[in-house]
């Protein structure tokens, strides 16, 4: 991957352009991210790459669900049940069992790498369309302002192929696509469904503190100010408490008079799935074929790892060490070469799973580290959640960036860089094949990358984090210097 650099761009157009939308982080008036002249370019091999990834994380999760589905019967798979129910309510588990049975997967999907070339590493699969009003909204500014966009998708414009790709996903021409959003996103989405009139399309974005306002749901189907929806996105219904409102849900997506996206299904929610194609007994092709693209993945459950699993991981990092790990409290024996080498990460629902919150790497000092388990030891204690162990991946970029309130101020950092491709199978297909209708990345000086907003004062450059496009090469690039 080449880092190149809109030597004609403005940045302060673009820093207004996102401002006067309202296309912040946050919903902030003010733009908080730092803003970069900078683009990510990638081969068309590693474009191909990733359509490939896509149908594999499909498989991936499948695979999962049906695991799920034997652990209710075979002892022998009781650490699935117990990954996928540990946080529920004894309702609730009636309500997964439900889902999980219909063995749904969502339209939209979101693959979050850590590195693209020379080799991708998956991090997380994200079954959703992600803050696509936020998502959306950035890389359009990029389009109109930094003259971005090149091959990720058929369609010229990000708001094109985001308007086909919600056509293809309800199979109408002119779907009412409902999405519930917190007022973290909502600004992004009246942005987007702006941008959507024109192509025929019914976006309605309704703020989650207003949501019975203006929805109602009935085993017939759902309804926003009266009109009936073709989908509802956004997961807050996973947090109603009334067991008639999730079962009306399943009915009406049972029936096909709402497509939920994701499907209410807390699979999709929970990462205990990438260590699936990290078992030495694994033999399914395309898990192994897994191993190339994601992060290698140990899980935790009741405080133990699975000595088939956890030594394969350690087989494929090299971390031999880790094959000594029976338990979360053995990672505090590990030195502190090894220890800072790993990443443990909240695998279950909830608060920590977002934003990054249940994300911790153990390095620092022995006191620190240990908080950290002890942290981990209390959530799967009183929760029932399970966490993941992976090695720590370490690749940066040298970008150029500025302060939003410093737009003349270009300086250079030491960049890590997440890289979020968007994806979107159709209901015209039976193959599960997705197709990348988005992509951006994210750069920050901090190894774990979110969209976190730089010091108030510019002059502080330790902070904050830029997003911006990435590209597919159909010619040499001349290097951002």
């Amino acid at each position: 991957m080449r880092i190149t650099e809109n030597t004609q761009s403005s940045l302060t157009d673009l820093c207004k352009f996102y401002e006067d939308n309202r296309i912040t982080y946050g919903g902030a008036s003010e733009f908080t991210s730092l803003l970069t002249p900078c683009s990510a370019e990638i081969l068309p091999s590693t474009m191909e790459g990733i359509q490939a990834d896509f149908r594999l994380s499909h498989k991936l999760y499948s695979v999962a669900n049906a695991l799920y589905k034997k652990s209710l019967t075979d002892e022998s798979f009781s650490w699935i049940k117990h990954c996928v129910e540990g946080e529920l309510s004894k309702e609730r588990r009636a309500i997964q069992q439900l889902y999980a049975d219909s063995q749904d997967l969502p339209k939209f999907i979101r693959l979050d790498y850590v590195t693209l070339e020379p080799k991708r590493q998956i991090a997380e699969v994200q079954w959703k369309s992600g803050g696509p009003g936020l998502f959306i909204g950035l890389q359009h500014g990029i389009e109109q302002i930094l003259n971005g966009r090149s091959q990720i998708s058929s369609d010229s414009q990000i708001i094109h192929a985001f308007a086909k790709a919600l056509r293809e996903v309800t199979g109408k021409s002119s779907p009412v696509v409902v999405n519930i959003a917190n007022d973290k996103w909502i600004t992004g989405e009246w942005y987007v469904a702006q941008q959507l009139r024109s192509h025929g399309i019914k976006y309605r974005p309704v703020y989650s503190g207003t949501r019975e306002e203006h929805i109602t749901i009935a085993t017939n189907g759902v309804k926003v100010d009266g009109e009936h929806a073709s989908m509802l996105i956004g997961q807050s219904f996973l947090k109603d408490e009334r067991n008639s409102t999730i079962q009306n849900l399943y009915t009406s997506s049972k029936n096909g008079t709402i497509l939920l996206e994701p499907p209410m299904n807390v699979i999709l929610q929970q990462k205990w799935c990438l260590s699936l194609p990290f078992f030495n007994t694994q033999t399914d092709p395309d898990l192994l074929e897994c191993r190339n693209i994601i992060i290698p993945t140990a899980i935790i459950h009741k405080e133990s790892t699975i000595r088939d699993n956890i030594q394969c991981v350690a087989n494929l990092t090299g971390i031999s060490e880790l094959s000594s790990i029976e338990n979360i409290r053995d990672l505090m024996k590990l030195p502190l070469s090894v220890r800072s080498r790993l990443v443990l990460k909240h695998a279950g629902c909830g608060q920590m799973s977002s934003d990054s919150r249940g994300v911790f790497r153990l390095t620092g000092s022995r006191a620190s580290a240990e908080r950290i388990i002890d942290m981990a030891v209390t959530n799967i204690r009183d929760t029932g959640s399970s966490w993941i162990l992976q090695p720590y991946v370490r690749q940066s970029n040298t970008i150029k960036v500025c302060h939003p309130k410093a737009v003349s101020d270009l300086y250079e950092v030491e960049a890590f860089g997440r890289y979020l491709l968007f994806g979107n199978t159709s209901v015209a297909t039976s193959n599960n094949d997705y197709n990348c209708y988005a992509a951006l990345a994210n750069f920050s000086s901090h190894w774990k990358v979110t969209g976190s907003s730089p010091s108030q004062i510019p002059t502080e450059r330790n902070k904050g984090s830029a997003f911006t496009d990435i590209r597919v090469i159909s010619k040499a690039p001349s290097l951002c210097m």
